[in-house]
């Protein structure tokens, strides 16, 4: 087994964790890309009222997430914060508070 397949399947696995797909439109996201060797899901936030612009998600050793928060341009792109130590059960709902945006409707009323 080779280390970029591992690395795309924790970054699926992450996202799966999130919502898929449909998680990363509600929050404007783009280009859900694995980097290779960093175990993370990287992508791009639009509307965000944190005024966070790309969002990393990283498996840690511990089995544990940390969420990196970036901000700014393409150009001048700088991590506003850490969380590190993010158990799987408050993923959804620890980045939903840290981005400002929901990652789905919900039950919508239901």
């Amino acid at each position: 087994m080779t280390a970029p397949a591992t690395d795309n399947r924790i970054a699926e696995t992450i996202l799966a964790q999130l919502g898929g797909a449909r998680a990363l439109f509600m929050v404007g996201g783009r280009g859900n890309v694995a980097r290779a060797g960093e175990n993370s899901l990287i992508f791009d936030v639009k509307g965000s009222p944190a005024k966070v612009t790309c969002v990393r998600i990283a498996l840690e050793t511990d089995d544990t997430y940390s969420i990196d928060l970036f901000t700014g341009s393409k150009l001048r792109i700088k991590r506003a914060s850490t969380t590190a130590g993010v158990q799987v059960a408050e993923l959804r709902e620890t980045l939903e508070m840290l981005i400002g945006l929901r990652l789905s409707l919900g039950t919508c009323g239901r």
